[in-house]
């Protein structure tokens, strides 16, 4: 996470852009989420690679996480679906707020 003016911004970086991409077309191809070893599999990330990467994406609310499911935990509303095609490789987004709060209830409990 970067900092600007007081505020938490995501650096959309290619890697991050390609694996939005990736799980977008997935979703709407077989109307479902990869899990976190299949985009480390297209990737050749680790499991855990690929899930700071959509933790990232998920702090900046273009996508969202259903921890309800172990597996395939990935959600994209129609919302961030369009959201999407007008993103920036190589830009700053801002968190959002509530992931933010999230996290830091998170790290202060481990």
């Amino acid at each position: 996470m970067n900092k600007k003016n007081g505020k938490d911004y995501i650096f959309l970086s290619k890697v991050k852009a390609d694996v939005l991409n990736y799980i977008a077309n997935f979703v709407k191809e077989k109307n479902y989420s990869p899990t976190l070893i299949e985009i480390g599999n297209r990737f050749g990330f680790t499991r855990s690679r690929s899930n700071a990467i959509v933790n990232d994406l998920a702090r900046a609310n273009l996508l969202s996480k259903d921890v309800r499911y172990p597996q395939r935990k990935i959600k994209l509303s129609h919302q961030q679906l369009t959201k999407i095609t007008s993103l920036k490789v190589n830009e700053i987004y801002p968190v959002n707020e509530i992931w933010k709060n999230i996290f830091l209830r998170i790290q202060c409990k481990v």
